[in-house]
């Protein structure tokens, strides 16, 4: 009895399009028998068989025996079985097991694995008084096929059995569920009453029954309720809504669906609704069972998390940014868009580990490789950067970074990171080196003192002509002695008056005081050592505007100033020698171009023109 129920679940109409489908698709011939025998569907059989070996008395006998030797041999167990039918043909069996019950086989057939014997088969035709014309036209239309192809095929029809048998067991399942929920009704009532999902029941129309409600998405009704679907559903959503309705009605099938709902409160959320139809002993719909959860608060989380992500893509797009992972089961490289792209490679390749440690230059491979095994080994993390070399042959400076990743058991199972195109700052940097280079040399090499200092008077840097002047042998000599300093030297004006310390040029500076052409005269205590210099101070300001270093330069003028000196001097001794040589005969003006001549030579013309008298009768004062 269980056989007869069993068969009677089968959904042949299904089957007989997948096995029609089949035929045309391939040739081979198939039929489905009950274990007594009785063909339950058949596609497009062997007319040397359904005209000839099938009619006749002897042959047909033949061909019940081979389809008793095929079943039993499906009774040992085995997934398919080959047998050459005592009508000379080859014929293949596939068992259909459902509820692990042998219920059926899965014939296939009327194959040659080889070319047959025309001569075995005229005699056959002769023998049995067949007509030998078509019956040999008819043995021509068997086919000749492969071992390989028809143990292809047997795997598809292996999985046909298999589909056939989940078929009918659900089926058989849901006739079950179907008795179960009538049994269980009024319990599970009560449980629903105490959750906080929404469960109903529709008529086949889809006229809502009653509704226990526990997220106040819809009113509960205890009457047929027509109208839900529009006064519910927004309209934008409906479409969509009815389309996956019809197909349910149409197939008998559960259906799932996410769609928006309007709540009591009159706010839009969403719900997770799946209906089961219920069967009648005709097979057919008589009411849908269903139950629809509140699933708003997961959804907003799902487009938090799609904008997340979109600003993540953005992100990593302008910082050139991407994620790898090695599966190390698979040996195998996933890499996100960004990294593929950084290698300029199609979207979607996964190398291999060696294939990806080949496009880091040649110079970079041990070092890759070292690092990547110490994290497999000793989940050593890693952040380097090097190079490689893209598909076209680009050299790309790149950051990578990894760490592993043990599984629930502690094992290293995968190696991710980052990975990111860091060519653009590496650029950046080597300019700035050569920069900072360039700048170092003429600092090193220039004729007047520079030195920084930051805003706490710490960090000091000063260059060699800097040093020279204050008579430091470094900028950390100077901090160190800076105590030192004062009792070691004093400043004076160029007036000769001594500085107190406040009046320094440092003190000045950090006091907020910015000035040019500063000019002091230092002299060493013990040595008794003198120097006159010209400060000027600066300041350097970071991107948000705060002081950020102070800088100073410093200009030796000693030597300009003893020149000048020296320069007073003549000029004194000659304005002297005016005073006495002049006389009172005309010779003034002579005597005043000659001396302008060397007062311009000497720079001072301008300083001291009107000492020399246009008047011979003037007097000049000295």
């Amino acid at each position: 009895m269980m056989k007869t129920i069993t068969l009677e679940q089968i959904d042949f109409e299904k089957v007989d399009t997948l096995l029609e489908g089949f035929n045309k698709s391939t040739g081979f011939v198939t039929a489905i028998l009950d274990l007594d025998g009785n063909v339950l569907s058949k596609s497009g059989w062997r007319q040397i068989c359904t005209e000839f070996h099938r009619i006749h008395p002897e042959t047909s006998k033949k061909c019940t025996i081979s389809d008793t030797v095929l079943a039993n041999k499906m009774e040992e167990g085995e997934k398919y079985h080959f047998y050459q039918c005592l009508n000379g043909l080859v014929d293949v069996a596939v068992p259909i097991v459902i509820k692990g019950e042998h219920i059926a086989n899965l014939f296939s057939g009327q194959f040659f694995f080889e070319e047959p014997d025309s001569s075995f088969f005229s005699k056959k035709a002769e023998k049995h008084g067949f007509n030998q014309e078509i019956y040999l036209k008819a043995l021509k239309k068997v086919p000749v096929v492969s071992k390989e192809k028809v143990l292809t095929a047997m795997n598809f029809l292996l999985n046909m059995t298999h589909m056939i048998s989940d078929m009918t067991f659900q089926k058989m399942e849901q006739m079950e569920l179907n008795e179960a929920l009538i049994e269980s009704e009024n319990k599970f009532r009560t449980f629903i009453m105490a959750s906080s999902d929404s469960v109903y029941r529709m008529s086949p129309d889809w006229n809502v029954m009653y509704e226990l409600d526990g997220r106040g998405f819809i009113v509960d009704t205890a009457k047929p309720n027509a109208g839900w679907f529009q006064e519910y559903i927004p309209p934008d959503d409906q479409e969509n809504v009815m389309s996956v309705i019809q197909e349910a009605i149409r197939t008998k099938s559960l259906f799932e669906l996410e769609h928006r709902v309007w709540r009591v409160d009159g706010s839009l959320g969403w719900t997770f609704s799946r209906a089961i139809p219920r069967l009648n002993a005709n097979g057919e719909i008589f009411e849908w069972f269903g139950a629809a959860s509140d699933v708003t608060e997961r959804k907003q989380a799902e487009e938090k998390i799609k904008e997340n992500y979109a600003l993540l893509r953005i992100a990593g797009e302008k910082a050139k940014l991407g994620g790898w992972s090695v599966n190390l089961a698979e040996n195998r490289s996933y890499w996100s868009d960004q990294v593929a792209t950084i290698h300029e490679m199609p979207i979607g390749y996964s190398p291999l580990v060696e294939d990806g440690i080949n496009f880091y230059a040649p110079e970079w491979r041990d070092k890759i490789t070292e690092v990547f095994t110490r994290c497999v080994q000793e989940e050593i993390p890693y952040d380097e950067e090097m190079e490689i070399i893209t598909s076209t042959g680009k050299r790309v400076w790149v950051r990578t970074i990894g760490e592993a990743v043990r599984d629930d058991k502690g094992k290293v199972v995968k190696v991710q990171g980052a990975f990111q195109d860091i060519t653009e700052r590496k650029l950046a940097e080597e300019t700035l080196r050569l920069e900072r280079s360039n700048l170092n040399s003429v600092l090193e090499n220039m004729q007047s003192g520079v030195f920084f200092f930051d805003q706490k008077g710490e960090n000091c840097w000063m260059n060699p002509e800097a040093l020279r002047i204050h008579g430091f042998s470094s900028a950390f000599d100077m901090l160190e002695r800076f105590s030192q300093y004062t009792q070691e030297w004093e400043l004076m004006d160029p007036t000769g008056r001594v500085l107190p310390i406040e009046e320094w040029p440092g003190s000045r500076a950090f006091r907020g005081e910015r000035y040019q052409n500063y000019e002091i005269r230092l002299r060493h205590l013990k040595s008794g050592r003198t120097s006159d210099v010209l400060y000027s101070c600066a300041e350097v300001r970071d991107i948000s505007g705060n002081i950020e270093r102070l800088v100073f330069t410093i200009l030796d003028i000693t030597e300009r100033k003893e020149a000048e000196d020296k320069i007073h001097e003549q000029l004194n001794e000659l304005r002297r020698w005016f005073e006495i040589t002049l006389d009172r005969e005309g010779r003034v003006l002579e005597l005043k171009q000659e001396v302008n001549e060397l007062l311009k030579q000497c720079g001072e013309a301008s300083r001291y023109e009107s000492a020399i008298p246009d008047d011979p009768d003037a007097t000049i004062i000295s």
